[in-house]
């Protein structure tokens, strides 16, 4: 058929199709229904199979959005974790089943298309740093953020949690960002700190937490280990300094 193009649905339950026959002919996409899978392994070793005896240019992988064992939508990690491992094989056709699609299907579709059709990359996460993250009690917390991305539609929505929440939100175009933040004295013990960055196709990718340190105030207890008289004139003591809390790279004095 001059100027059509021809694309099968295809399964292996079916011995009706013989997936290393089908691979010399001249139907341009086979659409793997096998990828119809509950779990990720069935997902994987289903793709697996297609790859090994179709042309990787004629695969079409078959997304369903729900798990076809309980009828429970797939999550946004599981949708997440399939559409990365179809990208990696470069295969750049998909189908799904069914509408209505959640937004989030909406958004990995788009960035999938955006890949397959050579457009721009999916937003990633390149490096993250704070710095410093140790602070002795009620001392003045200033640390410095980096923060890279790649990928996605800029400009990009740069969103700051301190223990969970909200700290600080602004826009840039800039694939890199630094901001130093003034936290005030935070509370003995450990906080943690985290960016969510969120491109123009509403995809986000978040940072694994960071962890601030407050430590206690220093308590200092001075003892002799020789003796527990009373010394005379010119007698020597080992004199004994026990610190707890604080930051460990303490000096000590001695008068």
């Amino acid at each position: 058929m001059v100027g059509k193009k021809l694309s099968v649905d295809i399964a292996s339950w079916n011995t009706f199709w013989n997936y290393a026959a089908l691979a010399n002919t001249s139907v341009d996409t086979f659409y793997d229904m096998d990828t119809y899978a509950a779990s990720y392994a069935d997902f994987e070793s289903a793709l697996i199979y297609a790859n090994s005896t179709l042309p990787c240019s004629k695969i079409g992988v078959a997304l369903i959005t729900q798990n076809v064992n309980t009828g429970s939508p797939l999550s946004y990690e599981e949708v997440e974790e399939r559409f990365t491992l179809v990208e990696s094989y470069g295969i750049r056709r998909i189908a799904i089943w069914d509408m209505p699609l959640p937004a989030y299907w909406w958004n990995r579709t788009s960035s999938f298309l955006n890949i397959s059709l050579g457009g721009i990359p999916p937003l990633s996460l390149q490096g993250y740093t704070l710095t410093p993250t140790e602070f002795d009690a009620n001392q003045t917390v200033d640390t410095t953020l980096n923060l890279s991305v790649k990928g996605g539609l800029p400009p990009y929505l740069y969103e700051v949690f301190l223990d969970g929440k909200m700290l600080f939100a602004t826009t840039s175009p800039q694939t890199n960002f630094t901001l130093t933040l003034p936290l005030g004295a935070l509370g003995v013990g450990d906080h943690t700190l985290s960016v969510a960055v969120t491109d123009q196709e509403d995809t986000t990718v978040r940072t694994p937490n960071k962890t601030i340190e407050m430590n206690p105030d220093p308590q200092i207890t001075l003892h002799t280990a020789n003796t527990t008289n009373n010394l005379t004139l010119g007698e020597s003591v080992l004199l004994q300094v026990r610190v707890t809390g604080a930051h460990p790279h303490i000096r000590a004095h001695g008068t």
